[in-house]
């Protein structure tokens, strides 16, 4: 392999891990604020975060 070749293939794989990095503290930021809410506000917030998709408002049929 030539030097060029190594250096694209090395450079794709820690984007790779970066990325996964930048994921895996997103989640554990997320779940670490869910911890200390009750039932009642998960399930808040869950149905507000979930207005947002076309399927929510059952005219999924109508989107396609």
């Amino acid at each position: 392999m030539q030097i060029t070749s190594l250096t694209v293939v090395y450079g794709g794989m820690a984007l790779v891990l970066l990325r996964l990095a930048y994921l895996t503290v997103t989640n554990l930021s997320a779940t670490r604020r869910m911890l200390p809410m009750s039932d009642r506000d998960k399930d808040a917030e869950i149905l507000a975060c979930g207005t947002n998709s076309p399927s929510s408002n059952g005219n999924s049929e109508k989107n396609r």
